[in-house]
């Protein structure tokens, strides 16, 4: 099998093992598998789908991923895939000004030590994947039959020749908006949508149980708060709300991993 090899680098402070690490998908089977510190997927890159494997070679100061590529591809192809990943792996981002953020507050930067270099991943390689991705995950809700109906309402929408990509230029509110318009997609689903593929880390989504357990967890004693309650709790963090979830979210992970043996 033809192999080709690539660099890419990323804005330090960057984790790879953190990242994939606290990476949570649906049981069910999913595009990317993350397993002995290799990530791998495949792209649809014209008409046929491309195997590409990517380990961290790099440290966290000095970060740096190998792409193994096993197919024979032209340059056009190559970079569709590098640009993809830059996207999926969030190599762009500048931790430097949420790393200032939280230096402010004990609770903060006690977890920002503990998760340096943590990103989260972006879900999907286009906004339609990571939309029925998000979809998908109504599952835990126990929504399944509903889910499949708005799975396939979304995609004839999209067949039909609805743009989807046209939402990367429209702000959050709009994106909200336009995103409501489908059947079964709600401000929760919406919002997380322009997280997961986007990388809209202003956003938050508050009224995730998850995110309910690690604020009420951190900040008000284990009793859980509503989604409300939470939300106008991280207004406080401004455009860095999202990744302050994330953090928390990851951090209060890590304390049940602790306290509660085989969690996860």
């Amino acid at each position: 099998m033809v192999k080709t090899s690539l660099e890419l680098m990323a804005a330090a402070p960057y984790n790879f093992d953190l990242q994939w690490r606290f990476y949570y998908s649906s049981k069910e089977p999913q595009p990317e598998i993350f397993k002995d510190g290799i990530w791998s997927r495949a792209f649809r890159i014209g008409n046929k789908l491309v195997p590409v494997a990517v380990t961290a070679t790099g440290t966290i100061e000095q970060p740096e991923l190998r792409v193994d590529i096993f197919a024979e591809l032209n340059a056009e192809a190559k970079r569709d895939i590098t640009d993809k990943l830059t996207d999926i792996f969030r190599l762009r981002e500048d931790l430097s000004g949420l790393y200032k953020f939280m230096d402010r507050e004990d609770t903060l930067r006690r977890i920002k030590n503990e998760l340096y270099g943590l990103r989260p991943p972006g879900i999907g390689t286009s906004i339609f994947e990571g939309a029925i991705r998000v979809i998908e995950d109504l599952r835990a809700c126990k929504l399944s039959r509903q889910k499949s109906r708005y799975i396939k309402a979304f995609t004839s929408e999209v067949a039909s020749g609805y743009d989807l990509g046209s939402i990367k230029g429209l702000d959050n509110e709009r994106a909200i908006e336009e995103l409501m318009k489908f059947n079964g997609i709600g401000r929760w689903t919406a919002e997380m949508i322009l997280i997961t593929t986007l990388g809209r880390m202003d956003l938050c989504v508050p009224d995730d149980l998850g995110a309910r357990k690690a604020v009420s967890y951190f900040y008000f004693d284990g009793e859980l708060q509503s989604g409300d309650v939470v939300r106008k709790f991280t207004e406080r963090w401004g455009r860095f709300k999202g990744w302050i979830i994330y953090y928390l979210i990851c951090a209060y992970n890590m304390v049940r991993e602790v306290k509660e043996p085989g969690f996860r």
